[in-house]
């Protein structure tokens, strides 16, 4: 099964002008009766260079000072000039939208951010994880409401599924589990996919097409227009003689993953947009890879090993 991978690191921008955006929590010494804060640090890395080319903070409220609750935080993701950075604890949450040119900060919500994706900020309307919750969207500039959606649902989650779509699921029991594509922008749904796949996973493949994928036995997989939503392709294939890999990654066009329970099982490439093998044996299915490198499991250990990307 596809599993979602831990965020990438943040980039702005393209070529020699990339960044990467880095954050750290950090202690804000106090003085004399005024006691000390924690903050957030964010820190411009020349992607070229690896050396720091600015750095900002913002100081958090005064419940980060809670010793006993552990605080965190992350950056949820970048676009337009944008990183939108969040802190929290065990009873808070906080969202904060920093313009990278300026340095300043832009809004800040008391949102548990979980999808940034076509100039939106998604997350659940409300924090306890225990009630019915709506999705709700904000401008990624100006903090204002877009959208909120019609459906709900107690186990409510979201995910970025390409540039301009998220995926919303929810639902506790086989009846009324659900899936559904939304506009990031404006809420609409442009895809709604059958309840039993609602343990999935779907991931952009950098190009054209959205790849869907989940547990279970046996393994499917359905790649959606970007754009349109449309089905482009989905496995097992009756027709065509075809079974569906478990898959593992999905990078710039390509859909990695692994044939099991057949005759000649092993590590199998796609092609993303066609769902047609690419490649029937390539040694090995990554969980991970980039432009770089590709990394998978050492069947022989519990280790974890990495290969050198061809093509």
């Amino acid at each position: 099964m596809l599993r979602r991978a831990p965020r990438p690191p943040a980039v702005s921008g393209t070529g020699a002008d990339a960044e990467v955006i880095a954050l750290f929590l950090v202690k804000i010494p106090g003085s004399g009766t005024t006691p000390a804060d924690y903050g957030l640090e964010i820190i411009g890395v020349g992607a070229a260079t690896s050396r720091p080319a600015w750095r900002t903070e913002i100081v958090l409220p005064t419940w980060s000072r809670d010793r006993y609750l552990t605080l965190s935080a992350e950056v949820v993701g970048v676009e337009n000039g944008i990183a939108v950075v969040r802190a929290s604890n065990d009873d808070n949450e906080m969202t904060y939208a920093v313009n990278l040119s300026t340095r300043k900060t832009l809004w800040q919500k008391e949102l548990a951010p979980w999808a940034v994706t076509g100039g939106a900020v998604v997350g659940p309307n409300v924090a306890d994880p225990y009630t019915e919750r709506h999705l709700t969207a904000f401008d990624i500039s100006t903090g204002r409401p877009l959208w909120t959606s019609r459906k709900s649902s107690g186990a409510a989650s979201a995910r970025e599924a390409g540039p301009h779509l998220v995926q919303f699921t929810g639902g506790r029991g086989i009846g009324d589990r659900f899936v559904q594509l939304l506009d990031a922008r404006t809420g609409k749904v442009r895809s709604t996919i059958d309840g039993s796949f609602a343990d999935m996973g779907c991931t952009y493949d950098g190009k054209a097409v959205i790849v869907c994928t989940g547990g279970g036995f046996p393994a499917y997989a359905f790649a959606l227009d970007a754009t349109s939503a449309d089905l482009v392709w989905q496995l097992p294939d009756e027709s065509a003689d075809r079974v569906a890999p478990s898959v593992t990654a999905v990078f710039n066009g390509a859909v990695y993953g692994k044939v099991t329970g057949t005759e000649g099982a092993g590590p199998v490439v796609l092609d993303s947009r066609t769902g047609l093998d690419v490649e029937t044996s390539p040694g090995i299915a990554p969980v991970a890879v980039n432009g770089y490198v590709g990394i998978a499991p050492d069947s022989g250990s519990d280790t974890a090993l990495a290969y050198r990307t061809t093509g």
